[in-house]
């Protein structure tokens, strides 16, 4: 379903910094960039794995962009592959199969995953009934796992909201 391909070595904050520009190289930092350079190596909306770090970790990125080799990219040999689909399967998987420091929530982590891991991971993939892949029921699943966690999310605030309600006399 999927070529991997890892991030280039070369790309360290050095490496921007002697090359600056507007495109992003993402490491193993799954919020922000580790620096800019002047060229892209990809263009278009992937999932990358986090290899080091908070490994198995999957990020989305959408736009022109490179990537260092903290990160490994999924690129579809398929057209009907929903992304947000395989990002939400997807994770979890290689979430338990990392090696190393384990952290509370991400927190202190120093964990690995290796390209064969990834590689041997089987990610289950709807079909219909002419067997082939289908794309509505992978988009219908995301739109209910989005749903799900935007109804977390209030809840998560309004349950601070509550622990924090001081009651006044």
């Amino acid at each position: 379903m999927f070529d991997l391909k890892r991030g280039s070595s070369k790309y360290t904050k050095k490496y921007c910094l002697d090359n600056k520009g507007k495109y992003p190289v993402y490491s193993a930092n799954n919020s922000v960039p580790l620096g800019y350079r002047n060229d892209f190596d990809f263009d278009g909306c992937f999932a990358t794995i986090s290899v080091n770090g908070i490994a198995g970790k999957i990020t989305l990125i959408d736009n022109k962009f490179s990537l260092n080799a903290d990160r490994m990219i999924l690129i579809p040999k398929q057209e009907k592959i929903n992304i947000d689909y395989i990002a939400y399967i997807l994770e979890p998987l290689l979430r338990q199969q990392v090696k190393g420091r384990r952290g509370e929530n991400g927190r202190n982590e120093y964990t690995k995953i290796e390209r064969k891991v990834i590689l041997d991971t089987k990610i289950p993939v709807p079909f219909n009934r002419f067997g082939e892949i289908d794309l509505e029921i992978q988009k219908d699943i995301v739109e209910k796992n989005n749903k799900l966690k935007n109804i977390k999310t209030v809840l998560g605030e309004e349950v601070e909201k509550l622990l924090n309600f001081e009651l006044k006399f």
